[in-house]
């Protein structure tokens, strides 16, 4: 029975040495390509879901397009309150779509990102398989490299089998190096992910921050179009009222600044006290550079009434609002609840112009140095200083070469 106890013992140490060396092996090689395999199909599904994300994103582009086209094209009929609210809600819905398709650019790159890193795993894979090849290749060649021409030459029955294992060893080192040159390449494809997924990684942050923004110009639009019908009590006459109102404020506002323009650069001439605005440049007088409402803006909402002669900054209420550039103080008004500015004049014909003003840190007659804090940010509707057409909290930007307005973005320094 000692004896039989023994051959079975032996026998179970041959099994687990057979299964060591030669089935575990084998099952850990397997392993890696159906691994490989599994990594290749996901990635697969991944460029699939990437591209089915894409053709959504490419509808709700083409829906936000046809808003823009209904916009504009209510913009240039007759002025009255049915056609503004017809012309706000589209500004909604496209701002809700904006803000979709923002959401399903985060999801398109939040798969991005995985796919990043799939193919990265992918060439990590690859390259284990590599440098188990390379291994055994060097094993090989070890071997052989350990004995003489003719300890190699009398181990075989025949000089054509000789020269056969000698073709077969040249045949491994081309081999070596072709692995190694391939390891060289996806390393290189590897790095060109990572550099990938970090630029994506750093894109879904900001448009992360975009899309906070939208949903800012969402709600800002909703409030604008809340606080037109309270003014108007939805009566046509009373907004048509509203406008000839505002027509003849901002007309008013035109004719002073010009006015001012010219008088203070006659009373200013040869002083050298504006500042050299080419020398330092402007900029950006509130701490957001986003902007709501471009210079000339097609889709303003009170595009009939005059052209936008700035740009409107977002930001929030009550928030610092510094000199763009050094200059003399040649209006601050306040409006009370109606529009309240500033106006700064600097060198070389240009002025600067502060509009949705809740608070006045600054006196005329005076100068400010670039930098300074003027005023606080206002915008919101029915608060001090936003006037009655105000479009949420925000400030708004003028730039004037001789008294005419210019694109301020020609001016600020990014």
């Amino acid at each position: 029975m000692q004896i039989k106890f023994l051959k079975s013992k032996n026998l179970i140490l041959i099994i687990v040495f057979l299964v060591t060396t030669t089935f575990l092996p084998l099952f850990y090689v397997w392993a890696q390509y159906v691994n490989s395999d599994q990594i290749a199909l996901e990635i697969n599904q991944l460029q699939q879901d990437i591209n089915s994300k894409k053709n959504e994103i490419a509808d709700i582009e083409a829906q936000i397009s046809r808003y823009q086209i209904a916009i504009r094209n209510k913009q240039n009929e007759k002025a009255s309150l049915a056609n503004q609210m017809e012309i706000i809600d589209d500004q909604i819905s496209k701002t809700e779509l904006e803000v979709l398709r923002i959401q399903e650019q985060i999801n398109q790159i939040n798969l991005e990102i995985k796919l990043n890193q799939e193919n990265i795993d992918l060439n990590n894979s690859k390259i284990e398989k590599i440098k188990n090849q390379i291994a055994e290749f060097i094993r090989t060649i070890n071997r052989q490299d350990d004995k003489t021409y003719l300890e190699v030459m009398v181990s075989y029955d025949t000089l054509s089998q000789f020269f056969n294992e000698i073709t077969y060893l040249e045949s491994l080192e081309t081999d070596l190096k072709l692995s190694l040159d391939k390891i060289k390449d996806l390393k290189a494809e590897m790095e060109a992910n990572q550099a990938e997924l970090t630029n994506k990684q750093a894109r879904l942050v900001e448009i992360k921050q975009e899309l906070s923004e939208k949903k800012q110009d969402l709600q800002a639009t909703q409030n604008t179009k809340n606080y037109l019908l309270e003014q108007t009590k939805r009566d046509e006459y009373r907004y048509q009222q509203l406008l000839n109102e505002e027509k003849a404020a901002y007309e008013k506002m035109n004719n002073e600044i010009a006015y001012l323009e010219r008088t203070i650069r006659e009373k200013m001439a040869n002083s050298g006290q504006l500042g050299d605005i080419s020398k330092s440049g402007m900029i950006w007088p509130v701490s957001s550079q986003y902007i709501t409402a471009y210079f000339h803006d097609p889709d303003y909402p009170y595009r009939h009434i005059f052209e936008h002669p700035a740009i409107d900054i977002r930001a929030k209420q009550g928030e610092v609002i510094k000199a763009a550039a050094s200059g003399y103080v040649a209006r601050a008004k306040d409006g009370g609840m109606g529009y309240s500015y500033i106006m700064i004049v600097h060198d070389n014909g240009i002025s600067t112009v502060y509009g949705h003003v809740s608070s006045i840190l600054v006196e005329e007659d005076t100068y400010v140095v670039q930098g300074q804090t003027i005023g606080l940010v206002g915008g919101t509707p029915g608060t001090p200083g936003a006037g009655r057409l105000t479009t949420g909290p925000h400030l708004h930007f003028e730039v004037r070469l001789s008294g005419i307005p210019v694109n301020p973005l020609n001016y600020l320094s990014y």
